[in-house]
């Protein structure tokens, strides 16, 4: 049991940095809590957003990404 969730661990943490597009804007991945995943995005002009999805969410756009 412990291995399993030392995997899964580090397998989310290997998703740390990796960019995802979201309706034509890139969005990188800086951090994963409890599932939640925070997407940080700058703007041209400097200014920064912050988003949160689900894990289930991001690994949709990621797969969506990929098959592209």
């Amino acid at each position: 049991m412990v291995t399993i969730h030392n995997s899964l661990k580090f397998e989310m943490n290997q998703l740390i940095g990796k960019r995802i597009m979201i309706k034509d804007l890139e969005w990188r991945i800086s951090e994963i809590i409890d599932r939640m995943v925070t997407l940080i995005r700058e703007s041209p002009d400097g200014e920064i957003y912050i988003k949160k999805l689900t894990l289930a969410e991001v690994t949709y756009f990621l797969q969506a990404h990929t098959e592209t």
